[in-house]
């Protein structure tokens, strides 16, 4: 008989592909472990491979046109017509690609860390100079796996939340889960897998230096930074406001002349972390149009009205008329094509605000400061306003997150945490397709489990409301 493999299982045996050459370091193929990984440089190499398989602009696509974001372009020939139209189930590739994605990240991470702890045993390699790729490779092994979560899991602590699959043993054969092609994984509960995550990113901060030579390694920072919008999104307010605090303390927020040049990648000003992109990898403005000028989606129309004149966004996300996006404009030589950024300080600013507000003991003015530090540095001629009331204070935070952050992956998943539903503005969904309201109990703001996940592993647990066979 024909055996079927769990994708999360199949991809530790998988070879790495090339990655670019930013670094110019290739990654190892991971199936010869004794010829693959003989050195420093050898898993030096596999980390690379690891930020290689990180495909963050599908956070963004999935962000974007699931939320109230995007209205459909008038070029549009059917591209991401399932994510908008909220019409995703578990035989289609939106719903297999991410998945897939995420635990390529993982099976590749474990690898290298297996192989870190095999090198060191055999005194070919010392602690020490492998404390930074590892710190890298348990924080990416992490940020996978919330991302994984934040698509497919239910934000409640007691619900399904995705497999975490390191290195232990969990399943007692004697094989680490993340090499075990027979391992079949069940769901943990949200509480199990945030214990998984924060010992992986307790764990990386300890090995990484604070600040890197380039933002587009993993430092202690941008570990401290997934730890806060990681303790947000699990409802762990003081954590999450004193995480985000530490590291405004350290990163300065990009000024209002800044903000253009960032966009442009000519300044890096704000940025923790960013995945570079080169010519020939994946452009980030092709999510919203191609490059014969067809508009797949164009900027909401309930969302350009939020900008005023005054504000520097209006100008650098979009074009003079509010119908298209200009966020990742990339080059003459190279349109839409602009580094992703994975998290910026500016959101910092937002966890504190937001986490200070809805924590009953937050400091609610420390929370009107951060938003009004945010504002007077993107709103020509801004005076700050106070917001003594909590609702009203924090009803603001998210609106100007919204405005901020846009496009950067963000909107629909806390549109998800916020539990209030989607409500899109009449003139964006004018096309009986497009749903005008999706109300917060719907099932669909939880992507499905691919299928084929499903056929291959008994353990697997579809997502309520989607139809599935596990025979």
């Amino acid at each position: 008989m024909k055996k079927i493999y769990s994708i999360i299982l199949v991809l530790a045996v998988m070879t790495f592909s090339s990655c670019s050459d930013w670094l110019e370091v290739q990654p190892r193929d991971i199936i010869d472990e004794s010829r693959a990984f003989q050195s420093v440089e050898d898993l030096e190499g596999g980390v690379i491979g690891i930020y290689a398989s990180l495909a963050g602009d599908v956070k963004v696509d999935v962000s974007s046109r699931k939320s109230d974001d995007l209205r459909l372009g008038d070029g549009n020939r059917g591209q991401g017509r399932q994510t908008h139209d909220w019409v995703v189930n578990s035989g289609t590739p939106e719903a297999g690609g991410y998945w897939l994605n995420g635990y390529l990240t993982i099976a590749r991470a474990n690898r290298v860390l297996s192989n870190i702890e095999r090198l060191i045993n055999e005194g070919v390699v010392t602690v020490e100079e492998t404390n930074k790729l590892k710190g890298e490779s348990l924080a990416l092994r992490a940020f996978a796996h919330f991302n994984i979560w934040q698509m497919y899991g239910v934000y409640n602590l007691g619900s399904l939340a995705v497999p975490y699959v390191t290195l232990q043993d969990l399943s007692g054969n004697g094989i680490p889960d993340g090499l075990d092609v027979g391992n079949k994984p069940a769901r943990p509960t949200g509480t199990e897998f945030f214990t998984f995550l924060f010992e992986d990113l307790n764990e990386a901060e300890g090995l990484l230096p604070a600040q890197g030579a380039t933002k587009y390694r993993i430092t202690k920072d941008a570990v401290i930074a997934q730890k806060a919008r990681a303790n947000l999104f699990r409802g762990n307010f003081a954590e999450a406001a004193a995480q985000a605090e530490d590291i405004i303390g350290r990163v300065a927020m990009a000024t209002l002349n800044e903000v253009p040049q960032v966009w442009a990648d000519v300044s890096q000003a704000g940025i923790i972390f960013a995945l570079s992109r080169l010519p020939g990898e994946s452009r980030m403005g092709t999510l919203f149009e191609d490059l014969n000028g067809d508009r797949f989606f164009q900027p909401a129309f309930g969302l350009v009205d939020l900008y005023d004149d005054t504000d520097i966004r209006r100008s650098v996300y979009f074009d003079d008329e509010g119908e298209s996006v200009t966020k990742y404009p990339g080059t003459s030589a190279q349109p839409f094509l602009s580094d992703h950024k994975i998290f910026r300080v500016e959101e910092m600013y937002f966890i504190s605000a937001e986490a200070n507000a809805r924590n009953q003991a937050g400091n609610l003015a420390l929370a009107n400061q951060r938003l009004n530090e945010i504002r007077s540095n993107r709103i020509s001629g801004y005076e700050d306003i106070i917001y003594p009331e909590r609702s009203d204070l924090l009803a603001e935070i998210i609106l100007e997150k919204r405005k901020e952050l846009v496009y950067e992956g963000h909107r629909f998943f806390d549109l998800k945490r916020y539990n209030e539903g989607l409500t899109r503005d009449p003139r964006d969904c004018t096309s009986g397709a497009i749903p005008c309201t999706v109300t917060a109990n719907d099932y669909r703001w939880n992507f499905p489990v691919p299928q084929s996940e499903i056929f291959a592993n008994p353990n697997i647990q579809q997502n309520e409301g989607y139809a599935s066979e596990n025979d």
